[in-house]
């Protein structure tokens, strides 16, 4: 099994940081649709200015919304601009996997 880009945000505004919250990350709905991930699935978050980088599993929310929960909270600010990474484990083939970026 190798692991594959399947999906990408360049830049997105951490729009919250809530530590007393089960650990995740609540994105908007129509957002994870476009991005074809469901809830529950892994995603990396990036900071893009500055040093964090965490792994940790989204959770649908409200339109525009891109918040940060429990232990993940703690490494970003809100306002902080991210990026979001995620992935797909798949069998190596001849097929060009083209990941959605946003």
């Amino acid at each position: 099994m190798n692991t594959y880009l399947k999906a990408k945000v360049r830049e997105i505004k951490i729009t919250g940081c809530k530590v007393e919250y089960e650990g995740s990350l609540t994105l908007s709905d129509g957002l994870m649709e476009r991005l074809g991930v469901s809830e529950g699935e892994q995603v990396f978050v990036n900071s893009k200015y500055g040093r964090g980088r965490i792994m940790t599993y989204v959770i649908p929310g409200r339109e525009g919304q891109c918040e940060l929960n429990g232990g993940a909270a703690q490494h970003f600010m809100e306002g902080e601009v991210v990026h979001l990474l995620f992935f797909r484990m798949s069998e190596p083939s001849g097929l060009k996997l083209k990941p959605i970026i946003l």
